[in-house]
């Protein structure tokens, strides 16, 4: 009788290690949730990496599979919210500088001698210089006598990074074989800031 409780015992120990042995496999499996690693235990995870193993951007696009790319690239895709509310009113900004202000031009017929000349008009005090130019006098010459060489702007001064004048000059050349010819120079002059 005795012998026959031994092996009994023996049959009841195997079947317990098989089954422990069996178990633990499949919790095992259960817990890696058959990708292998998911508690990080060696055996399951011999081929992966965990992120304290990846170096900042050491990893690119190639190295992922084509599911994780494709999620990836979807990113940011979808459509746009509706609008927020609309913010407060700011505050009222800083009132500006005023703009151009008393438009004058100024001139007078002028005779020029035969050859060439330059004709300098003067801004009045406080002005700037805006435009200039030159027109034929009727009375005298034709047209084809006067040549226009330049109008420009002249007394430039800089301030605030923008260049102002004070004065334009006109330069011309008479070629009337009669000699003097009449014209009327003209500057245009504004207060502005």
């Amino acid at each position: 009788m005795r012998l026959f409780n031994t092996k009994k015992k023996k049959l009841v120990a195997a079947t317990i290690a098989a089954v422990s042995i069996i178990g633990a496999g499949a919790v095992a499996a259960n817990a890696a949730g058959d990708t292998g690693c998911k508690y990080l235990t060696y055996p399951l995870c011999a081929r992966s990496v965990a992120s304290l193993q990846v170096v900042d951007n050491s990893l690119g696009e190639s190295d992922l599979t084509p599911v994780v790319r494709e999620k990836l690239n979807k990113v940011g895709t979808g459509e746009a919210g509706p609008a927020g509310p609309a913010g407060a009113e700011g505050p009222a900004g800083a009132a500006g500088k005023d703009g151009v202000s008393g438009l004058a031009v100024d001139g007078q017929l002028t005779a020029v001698p035969k050859g060439f000349s330059t004709l300098k008009l003067e801004c009045a005090a406080g002005k700037k210089a805006i435009s200039g130019g030159v027109k034929w006098d009727s009375g005298s010459g034709t047209p084809a006598d006067l040549v226009l060489n330049g109008s420009y702007p002249t007394d430039v001064a800089e301030a605030d990074g923008a260049a102002t004048a004070t004065s334009w000059t006109v330069a011309l050349t008479n070629n009337d074989p009669k000699g003097e010819i009449k014209v009327h120079p003209f500057v245009t002059c504004a207060t502005a800031n």
